[in-house]
C-alpha cells in the first residue's frame, strides 16, 4: 500500500448487499452526538462559493457535459460528514441533472442525489447518505415539485448528502458522485458546514437514519490464468484453477498443484481467522450426477492438503461440492467454462502491508492506439493519473481520443468477463498489471447483494443515462476512470481494453 497524497482535481460513477444498521455509521451510534437538529439554508440565489475541486462530466448520449464543483467536504459532528456538489449547466437545454446524481444500485424513483459517496478504503465500502428509517428517502438534497432537479442553460444548482465518516477519523475523504471521475483524497474540514442555498442541511444525530456500506470488492487474477482472487475487505476468496489441480475427471492433485496450495496456506497463515471453507465448482458440461460428487471429492483433497500444508495452530477446514450450480462466468464459452472450473478457499482477510513509497520521477503515459471494431476509425489512450487513496486501493484515469475521421465505440472497453455479475455495463475493461508477480487488477466493483447482476463497477458508467459513452465523435476526448487494487512497487502497467499495455505507469 501507499500513503495517499492529497489531489484537488478528481470526480467520479461508482450494484444490494447494503449493510443497513438503524442508527449507526460504520464504527457507532449515529444518534450519539452533539449537533444541532439542523443547519438553516442560506438565503436563496446563486452558490457563490469557491470550489475545492472541480471537474467536467464526460458525454454520453442523453446528457452533454456539465461541470461539477465540490463545495463543501465538512464534518457534522464527530461521526459524519456533509458533500457538497455544485453542477453547472453550460449547454443550451435544460438538464435533468438530479437523475445522473442518483444511486445506481437503487430501482426507487425519483431525483434524489442518493448516489452521491463516499470511498472507505479503510473498511472496504462504499459509504451512501443516510436513509430515514420512516422510508422518506435519504439525508440529502430533497425532490423538489418545481423541478428542482432540471437546470437551466447557464444556470447551476447545488446537492448535498449527509454520510457517516470513514473508518479511522482520516484527514481527507475520496468523494464518488455518478457525474464524473471521483474528487480524490481531498482535506475534510473541521468547520461547521454552511447549508446551500434554499436548503437546510438535517442532522442525522436529530433523525432516526440507517446507514448503507456496500462491500468494495477488489478483484485480482494471475496472468497465467491460474489464480483469482477476491477480497471485500472482510473475507478472501481465492480461486484455484481445477485443470491446474487436477486432471480430467480426477480427484488427485497434479504436480503444478503444490507451488499454488503452498501460496494459499501461507495467506491462510497470515490470516487471524479460525475457520476456512473450501468449495469445489464445476462448468456446465456434463450431468449433476457427475459434476456434484466430482466436485466434493475435489474440495475435499483440497482440504486434506491446506491442512498439512497451514502451520498456524487451531484452524478448523470445512469442505463442500457444490457443481455447477455457482457459476461466475458464462458457460456459453471455452474461456467461461474453464473458469468456472475451480476450488475455492475462503478465509478471513489477512492484514495488509504499510505504505510504501510513491514514485517520484513522471514515468510513462501513453499514448498508444487502437482501431475500431468494424476498421472505420482509429483511438489513442493516454493514462492521465494512477493515485493511491490508502487501504491498498487506487484511482486510474485515462483519456481516450477517436483520430479518426468517423464515429466509432472503443473496442472492447464494456467487455469485462464478469458481465454476469455486473446489474450494468461499464468501462470495466481496464487494469493495473504486475509483470514481476505476474498478477493484474481489474477495476473493483462493489456489492448489492448474491447471485447474478449484483454488483457495479467502480468505474465509468455506459449503460442506462449514461450509454453512448463508450462511443466518440471524430476528434473527439473522452476521460474515463477506475477504482483499482494497487500492486506493490512505485510504478506499474496499464491495460486499457484492446490497447497495447502502457508500461512503468508512475503511483502518485
Amino acid at each position: 500500500m501507499r500513503a495517499p497524497r492529497p489531489l484537488l482535481g478528481m470526480t467520479a460513477i461508482i450494484a444490494g448487499l447494503a449493510l443497513t444498521a438503524t442508527g449507526c455509521d460504520p464504527g457507532g451510534d449515529d444518534r450519539a452526538g452533539d449537533t444541532a437538529s439542523q443547519v438553516p439554508a442560506a438565503p436563496a440565489g446563486p452558490d457563490r462559493r469557491p470550489a475545492i475541486a472541480s471537474a467536467m462530466s464526460t458525454r454520453a448520449a442523453r446528457n452533454p457535459q456539465v461541470k461539477v464543483d465540490l463545495v463543501g467536504l465538512n464534518r457534522f459532528g464527530p461521526r459524519h460528514l456533509v458533500v457538497q456538489l455544485r453542477v453547472t449547466n453550460s449547454g443550451a437545454d435544460t438538464l435533468n441533472v438530479g437523475e445522473q446524481l442518483k444511486d445506481e444500485g437503487s430501482d426507487e424513483d425519483g431525483s434524489v442525489p442518493d448516489g452521491i459517496a463516499l470511498i472507505d478504503t479503510a473498511a472496504r465500502r462504499l459509504l451512501e447518505p443516510y436513509r430515514r428509517t420512516d422510508g422518506k428517502g435519504c439525508l440529502c438534497t430533497p425532490e423538489k415539485e418545481d423541478f428542482g432537479a432540471y437546470v437551466d442553460p447557464g444556470e447551476s444548482q447545488t446537492w448535498f448528502a449527509v454520510l457517516p465518516a470513514p473508518s479511522g477519523h482520516p484527514k481527507t475523504a475520496t468523494v464518488y458522485t455518478p457525474l464524473a471521475r471521483p474528487f480524490v483524497n481531498v482535506p475534510i474540514s473541521d468547520a461547521p458546514p454552511t447549508a446551500p442555498p434554499s436548503d437546510a442541511l438535517p442532522s442525522p444525530d436529530a433523525t432516526p437514519v440507517r446507514t448503507i456500506a456496500h462491500p468494495i470488492d477488489a478483484r485480482a487474477e494471475a496472468l497465467d490464468g491460474t489464480t483469482e482472487i477476491h477480497d471485500d475487505g472482510d473475507q478472501v476468496k481465492v480461486s484455484l484453477s481445477s485443470d491446474v489441480l487436477f486432471r480430467l475427471n480426477q480427484t488427485a492433485l497434479t504436480p503444478r498443484a503444490e507451488a499454488l496450495l503452498r501460496r494459499t496456506a501461507a495467506q491462510i497463515d497470515a490470516s487471524p481467522g479460525r475457520t476456512v471453507r473450501i468449495e469445489g465448482h464445476a462448468d456446465s458440461s456434463g450431468t449433476d450426477s457427475i459434476n456434484d460428487p466430482l466436485s466434493a471429492r475435489r474440495a475435499d483433497t483440497v482440504r486434506a492438503k491446506l491442512s498439512t500444508l497451514v502451520t498456524r495452530t487451531g484452524v478448523t477446514f470445512d469442505a463442500k461440492g457444490y457443481g455447477s450450480h455457482r457459476p461466475l462466468w458464462s458457460n456459453d464459452t471455452e474461456e467461461g467454462r474453464r473458469r468456472n472450473r475451480r476450488v475455492t478457499v475462503v478465509f478471513q482477510r489477512p492484514p495488509q502491508a504499510g505504505p510504501t513509497v510513491p514514485a517520484s520521477s513522471p514515468g510513462r503515459s501513453g499514448p498508444v492506439t487502437a482501431k475500431s471494431d468494424d476498421g472505420k476509425t482509429t483511438f489513442s489512450a493516454r493514462v492521465t493519473g494512477v493515485h493511491a487513496l490508502g487501504g491498498g486501493y487506487g484511482a486510474l484515469t485515462y483519456e481516450i481520443t477517436n483520430t479518426g475521421t468517423a464515429e466509432g465505440a472503443v473496442p472492447g472497453l464494456d467487455s469485462d468477463e464478469e458481465w454476469m455479475q455486473l446489474k450494468y455495463w461499464a468501462a470495466a475493461n481496464v487494469a493495473l498489471v504486475d509483470r514481476s508477480a505476474g498478477m493484474r487488477y481489474p477495476a473493483a466493483r462493489y456489492v448489492l447483494g448474491t447471485g447474478s447482476r449484483s454488483a457495479l463497477c467502480l468505474c465509468t458508467g455506459t449503460a442506462g443515462i449514461r450509454i453512448g459513452m463508450a462511443s466518440l465523435f471524430p476528434r473527439e476526448k473522452k476521460e474515463f476512470w477506475a477504482i483499482v487494487k494497487l500492486p506493490p512497487g512505485a510504478t506499474t502497467d496499464v491495460s486499457l481494453t484492446s490497447f497495447p499495455r502502457i508500461t512503468g505507469v508512475p503511483v502518485t
